[in-house]
């Protein structure tokens, strides 16, 4: 038995039980051209990459276009403010659009801050198929719109991105509000089974025109979405699955979040938590207090939201059918 066992661990190079098992590519920048050329090389090798980024502050020049499966991007010394990944403004004129667009399955991102976008800070591209990327111990800030996306093709069913994980992560406006009211913090189309857990949220708020999206949101007929032990300060909008009808939620469990909006002066605050067309969802056990003078808590709304239960929440304020909904409060 033992010349077999150690037959097997020759040929393969590895521990019995991991026979065959090739690790991936490691690489460690320190410059922004060594990051571009890294996801480049990643493209290029067809994935398999894990790329270490060292303390410090890389303004881009082009978007991170990541068109592979199984790359990893990770601040080195594991300090999500010692890294960090910016494009050259907050603004619409800005020549850096989205920071990081993800196109393959497996992504990985963490400990690291991303900063300053035209658009979004990363894009997660369902039309492409990418599935399962994960988000982890980042801080988010300062997108001129939303700054997680989840893009679709809108006339492709089930062409959005499914089980995705973004936890442990801060985002925020850093002037205490947003530059503009279409901004949000994960806004995802089409997704299935996304899990949205421990992040904070701040000042994702509007100053003109119009109400700003949610810090959470998952709608476009997007269906499974965990969203629990977040909390959210001084947001226009908490957390909607859903928001019109034709294009709603299905099942999913908001649970476990504090939700606050101190009396600020934020034009549009708003709701704490929505279902707009969400059947079968649950929202347990939630905290929503707000101190502006919008007259409820939670809804429920549109009578194809059926079936959901809005249970053992604390609110200050109503939580209110609307518009033929029904369910257990």
């Amino acid at each position: 038995v033992l010349a077999c066992a150690w037959a097997l661990f020759s040929a393969a190079g590895a521990p019995l039980g991991t026979a065959g098992a090739v690790a991936a590519t490691t690489v460690n920048v320190d410059t922004e051209p060594e990051l571009q050329a890294a996801v480049t090389a990643a493209n290029g090798a067809g994935g398999d990459y894990v790329i270490l980024v060292a303390d410090g502050t890389y303004t881009l020049s082009d978007t991170l276009y990541v068109n592979a499966p199984d790359v990893t991007i990770r601040g080195v010394s594991g300090n999500r403010s010692a890294v960090v990944i910016q494009g050259d403004a907050m603004s619409a004129g800005a020549s850096v659009k989205n920071l990081i667009r993800v196109a393959d399955d497996d992504f990985r991102i963490e400990d690291l801050t991303l900063q300053r976008s035209g658009w979004h800070l990363i894009q997660i591209a369902g039309e492409t198929g990418a599935d399962r990327a994960v988000m982890s111990n980042l801080i988010l800030r300062d997108a001129y719109e939303q700054m997680i996306k989840g893009s679709y093709d809108s006339g492709t069913p089930g062409s959005g991105s499914n089980d995705g994980v973004v936890e442990d992560c801060l985002f925020e406006y850093t002037a205490g509000i947003g530059p503009q009211w279409y901004i949000g913090g994960i806004d995802v189309h089409a997704g299935a089974n996304w899990v949205v857990s421990g992040n904070t949220f701040k000042d994702i708020a509007s100053p003109s025109a119009d109400i700003a999206e949610h810090a959470v949101h998952f709608w476009s007929l997007s269906s499974g979405t965990v969203v629990e032990d977040n909390v959210i300060i001084d947001c226009d909008r908490g957390i909607g699955f859903g928001l019109t009808p034709g294009r709603g939620h299905t099942g999913g469990i908001i649970r476990n979040n504090m939700i606050y909006h101190s009396n600020n002066g934020d034009p549009f605050a708003d709701i704490g938590i929505a279902l707009a067309e969400s059947p079968g969802t649950l929202v347990y056990n939630n905290t929503v207090h707000s101190e502006h003078p919008f007259l409820w808590s939670i809804e429920y709304r549109y009578a194809a939201t059926t079936g959901c239960a809005i249970r053992n929440n604390l609110a200050n304020k109503p939580i209110w059918q609307r518009d033929g909904a029904s369910g257990t409060v």
